[in-house]
Formats: C-alpha cells, structure tokens, sequence
C-alpha cells in the first residue's frame, strides 16, 4: 500500500525547518538536454542511512514552480520501459512549490532501500536531464543514479506504472542530506546607521531571536573601524576614525554549526561642501516659474532652498532640483546649502531680477461705419506698447502704432484683428480686439405711387450689402407688411389716404434709409337707386351719396333726351321727359381706381291718366258714429292709403272709420297704380258732437 505525505498540511513547519537548517547537496552534474510533458527522474540504491531534509530542482531548464514525489520500491527495482510496476509507497508528494526555494522535507532512508525520486517544472513538466548513470555519493560512500520515469504529468497525478531506462539520462532532482541546526541571529542588528570621523557608536543584537543554542558571537567590523569592547557577546562599542563611507559590520552566531551572517549597513560623513553654483535663469516676469538646480554634493542628505523675497519654492525642496515661482517684481536672492547628520554648508545664493507683469487690455470689440476709426488700448506704465494685424482682408495704417490711442485706416471693408502687445523686461502681455469697418449700403425704396385699394406690393431695390426692412413713415391708419424684410413685399393699411414707408438697410454699423409715398385710394360702390315709374314729366333722381370721390350722371339713352339740371348731384332733378322709359348711368370716380357706375330705369307715364278721389257717407259725421269713406279715384289704382287726421290709417280701398271726438280733420288719401302712378288728395273733414235730447 503507497503512503502519502502531503506538504500543504505540514507547510508552515517544514518552511521553519528549511529556514533554520543547514544541509548538503548530493550532486547530479549538469544539465545535458531538456524534455517536457512527462515526468522524469531516477532511482538508486541506497549506500547507507540517511534522511533526505531538501528537494530542489535546478533551474536549468525552468523556472516555473516544482513538482516532485519519492518512493520506495517494495519488491525490486522498476522494470526496463515498456514495462512498468507499482510495487513501491509513496514517502512524499509536492506539487507547485515556489520557484527558487528547496523543498524542504525528512524522508529517512536506510542501507539497501530502492528509493526513486521524480520531479519536473511548470504545469507542463519541464525536465532538466543530466548524464545518464550519474555516478555521485552520499556521506562519501559512492552511489550511481539511473534513469526511471512515468508516461504521464506528476503536477495532475501522482506516481504509477513506473519503469526504468538504465542508459537514458535522468531527471535532474537535487537531494539534500546532513541537516544541522545552527543559531540564527533573526532580529537586526540595532545601533546607528549615520555618524561622523571619530564617533563612537553601540550596536547590539537581541538574543532572544536567536534560536537553537547560540554559544558565542562572533562580530566584524571593516578597516578604520576599531572594536573597543563586546566581542563575542550579543554587544559591542565601535569607534569609527578613517572608517569608509557606506560600508556594513556582521555577527554570526556559532554553536555546532555558523549561523548565516546578518549584517549592518552604516554610512559615514562629513560637514558638506558646495563646489558648484546654482543653476538655472536670472531673470522673470513677476508670476513665473523657474527650474534652477546644483551638482550634487558629496555626503549631502538634504539640501534647503530659500528667496529673501517674493517667491515661493514651489517643488523639490531638500533636493537639489527646485522649482521657484516669484510672485513680486524686484531683485531676489535665491539660496542653498547642503546638510547632513554632521552639519551644514555655508550658503550660496544666485541674484534674480523679476520684472513688473503689465496686462495689455485692447478695449471693446467695436465696429465702424467706413474705413478708417478710432481704437483704444490702456497705455503702458513701464512697457512699451504696439499694435499689430492678425486678421483681416486689407492691411491698416496706424496714426501711432505705439500709441494706447489710435486712429486707423484701412483699404478694404471686413472684419480685422488687432493685437496690442505690452513689453516690459521679460513681461510680454497681449490682448485682441476685433474691429468691423462697414460699408454704406445702397438701396432704393420705389417711386411713390397712387394704389386702389388696401393692399400694395412696394417696388423697392434690394441694398447691395447688408440687409434691410421696412417700417411705416407716416399715415392715417397702421400698416402690416406681409414679408418686412422683403424688398417687393406687400403691405396693407386700414385706413384710406396717404402713407410714407421707410426701406432701411443696414450693413453693420452703417445705416441708411429711403422713402416711398403710396397714396391708397378707395374703391367706390356707387348705387344709382331702385327703378321707378313717375306719372309726372320731371322728377328728382335719388342715388345713393357718394362718400367718396365724384360722381356723374349720364343719360346713355339719348331717345328720349331728359334734361339733368346738375349730373354731379345724386339727386339732381330730371326735366324734358315724355311718357316712355329711361336709363341713368350714375358713375364714381376716385383717385387711382377705374370708374365704377350703376344704372337705373325711370318710366314716365301720363300724369293725367289717375287721379285720386273718394265720398263719405254720411256727408255730415257725427262724433262715435260710422264714417263710410268710398275710393272713386281714376285710373285703376292698385294700392291705397288713409290717414284720417286722428293719427289712425288704414290700407284698404274703401274704409270705415270712427271718429270719437268732433272737430275738423284732415284726411289724406293716395292711390298707386300697377305703373307705379301715384296720386294723393287731402280733403277736410268736419265731424261734430252728437246733441243729445232729454225727454
């Protein structure tokens, strides 16, 4: 049955162990040619009793992390390859130990046992082979490892179905033996790490790290430095004369093995010496930053920068590169000296002149109307100004191009970028103003003009540069304008007569404006009245007035011929007719609008042909009683009209009305025939009170 020892469960032990034994290595040779995929390794005879304390595969080949396992074969050695045997138990297993480490282990082994040990790197096992039959020896007793290996990966399974290749090369996989336990001083050493020429110092290592029976110490110290008192106890007193700098003094602790050596790095000095000057610019504008630095001085450890003035170190300080930012003008003195734990230097400094920063302000952004304009920057009070031309399509003169106020001129139209620049020393500031120098536009608004109607398209020209709109002048009414920046827009007023409009173009800062008058003149509705007939030879036409404009009539029918007394009149009277029928023209003309006219027929008809006429009965009326008045007219009327001088009327032919009160009244009766013949009579009717009799 194979025995497992799995070195994760014992880890932190066998580390221990490792890290405070001291073993030896049998040798293997070196490497002859590398393999991978498949364990290999070896197996021997053992020529004697011995534990086996450390594994290590060398690095050779890799340097990935370690695999190995030990066995012990139960029965014989393994069988020449192909063939292959289990017969062995299993005295240690590892898989992915650290790189550079041994594996530490206690594997004991006794005088004739077959052991074989197998080992490769990487999860990929990469085999170091050395010679094969590698002859070495154990304790000085001769030994001779041969070949074996497994057809498989040792990292995914341990070892099975082994077999040997005696003249093939083996596995590389060093054992260690003879493992003692010396002391070990595991604390520091304690004591000063600087001094100066001549100083006596005290170190000391604590004992109570130091393990395993430590029997003596053992110190060393290098030339120039003298032991006074300690040695071989944990503590000694050294004086350091001509000692060198940088140096180290040891302790080893002994008991039947040394110890490894622990040691103590010092450092010695002297008061530093500046031999060079600082580096770096001797002049700024206020605000700046400069790098300045020195070469490095011997012995220094710090090294402390100052400015007697205005200024800052900003970085570096205790090195010997800074970074200096000085905030005032003026003259400044920029210092440095180099210390270390036995002094300090004497003081360099470098003088440093800042100059005063003047800020360039190149006024408003502006725009002028032409070529030439005024511009303004703020005047230097130490500096010197001028201004200069970034941008624009022209070039500009300058009445002073070191003045802060400037007249300039330029030969093209546009936009120009001015940049007025202050100097003072090492102070440069600059400001940009840009300036439009614009050109007048031309334009034209129309001529003026008389419209018929509420709406008008203008006429206007658009400007050759620049844009322009249009407003109202002056009218009796208010105006909208359809497109306002539209040269040949429409505009409509609400009221009729005279308006100015205004066609502004601007371009910039120049702006110029024309006007257009359009008189708006209304379009008359004339209405030359209802058609009529008149029993009569003369008449008066009844238009309607005219509001606005003038109006005339025409006869157009020139048989019969009328005579109109005034044709500007709508209701001029109408002589020299005859019985017929007649056409007036009544036509309206106003301003810009074509003629509007309206026609109406007048038939004329005998006057004498109807004549109005009516009786009463009874001829003597009484008051509440029956009045029957009977229409006797000529002529055949159609339609017929009473008042009865009571405020009463009625519209039949022949009415009867009732008087209540007596008195004399008027009545008045009209007839109309179908012709439209119309004739009215007035008539006195006397209507008395009812006497009443008594009985």
């Amino acid at each position: 049955m194979k025995m497992k020892i799995f070195f994760p469960l014992i880890a932190a032990i066998l580390l221990l162990s490792q890290a405070l034994q001291s073993q030896t290595a049998i040798p293997l040779g070196p490497q002859t040619s590398v393999f991978s995929t498949m364990v290999r390794g070896y197996h021997f005879t053992a020529p004697t009793n011995f534990i086996i304390c450390g594994l290590y595969i060398p690095t050779d080949a890799s340097t990935g992390f370690q695999t190995v396992e030990v066995v012990r074969f139960t029965s014989a050695a393994p069988p020449a390859f192909a063939g292959t045997t289990n017969a062995f138990t299993s005295l240690f297993y590892q898989t992915n130990w650290l790189p550079n480490t041994m594996i530490p282990c206690s594997i004991p082994v006794s005088t004739g046992d077959i052991i074989g040990v197998y080992g490769a790197r990487a999860s990929n096992m990469v085999n170091s082979y050395g010679a094969a039959n590698t002859v070495s020896n154990i304790s000085g007793i001769p030994v001779t490892f041969q070949r074996s290996g497994m057809q498989a990966n040792l990292s995914t399974q341990q070892m099975a179905n082994i077999w040997s290749e005696v003249n093939g090369p083996i596995g590389r996989i060093i054992m260690y033996h003879q493992c003692c336990t010396p002391p070990n001083p595991i604390p520091p050493i304690q004591g000063d790490s600087v001094m100066c020429t001549s100083d006596t110092k005290t170190y000391t290592l604590d004992t109570v790290g130091v393990g395993f029976g430590a029997t003596t110490y053992a110190w060393s110290v290098p030339s120039g430095a003298t032991i006074l008192s300690g040695q071989g106890s944990n503590s000694i007193t050294v004086q350091f004369n001509n000692a060198t700098n940088n140096d180290s003094l040891c302790i080893t602790a002994t008991n039947s093995c040394n110890s490894v050596s622990r040691c103590f790095r010092y450092k010695v000095d002297t008061i530093p010496v500046i031999n060079s000057i600082i580096q770096g610019p001797g002049a700024y504008c206020e605000g700046d930053s400069g790098n300045y630095f020195i070469f490095n001085v011997p012995n220094a450890t710090s090294y402390t920068w100052s400015i007697n003035g205005q200024g800052t170190i900003t970085s570096g300080q205790g090195t010997i590169n800074v970074t200096a930012a000085f905030m005032l003008p003026g003259v400044h003195q920029l210092c440095v000296e180099a210390s270390n734990a036995c002094g300090t230097s004497d003081t360099i400094c470098r003088t440093i002149v800042v100059s005063e920063f003047e800020t360039a302000v190149a006024g408003n952004d502006t725009a002028f109307c032409g070529f030439n304009g005024l511009i303004l920057a703020n005047a230097p009070v130490n500096g010197t100004g001028i201004w200069t031309q970034i941008g624009g399509i022209g070039s500009t003169q300058y009445s002073n191009v070191n003045g802060s106020i400037t007249n300039t001129t330029v030969n093209a139209a546009g936009i120009y970028t001015y940049v007025w620049t202050i100097t003072n020393g090492l102070c440069v500031s600059s400001d940009t103003i840009q300036v439009s120098y614009d050109e007048m536009p031309v334009l034209f608004a129309g001529q003026d003009r008389n419209n018929c109607g509420l709406t008008y398209t203008l006429t206007a020209s658009d400007p050759n540069r620049g844009t322009a709109v249009w407003s109202l002048g002056s009218g009796p009414g208010t105006a909208t304008f359809a497109s306002p920046t539209v040269r040949n827009s429409s505009v409509t007023v609400d009221e009729y007569g005279t308006y100015s409009f205004i066609w502004t173009a601007t371009n910039g800062m120049c702006t110029i404006s024309d006007t257009v008058s359009i008189r708006f003149d209304e379009r008359p509705v004339p209405f030359a009245g209802n058609d009529t007939t008149f029993c009569a030879y003369e008449f008066n036409l009844y238009a309607q007035p005219n509001t606005v404009g003038t109006g005339k009539w025409t006869n157009p029918s020139p048989s019969p011929q009328a005579s109109i007394t005034n044709d500007t009149l709508y209701n001029s009277f109408v002589s020299n007719v005859q019985e017929g029928e007649y056409t007036f023209r009544w036509t309206i003309t106003n301003g810009s609008c074509p003629p509007q006219s309206d026609v109406v027929k007048i038939t004329i008809r005998d006057p004498a042909s109807v004549e109005a006429k009516f009786t009463q009965e009874p001829e003597e009326a009484f008051a509440g009683e029956e009045v029957q008045f009977t229409d006797v007219s000529l002529g055949s009327p159609s339609t017929w009209y009473w008042q009865f001088g009571d405020q009463n009327e009625a519209f039949e032919q022949n009415p009867v009305h009732t008087y209540l009160e007596g008195g004399l009244y008027e009545v008045f009766f009209r007839i109309r025939t179908e012709e439209g013949c119309v004739d009215s009579i007035l008539v006195s009717v006397d209507v008395s009170d009812k006497l009443i009799v008594p009985n």
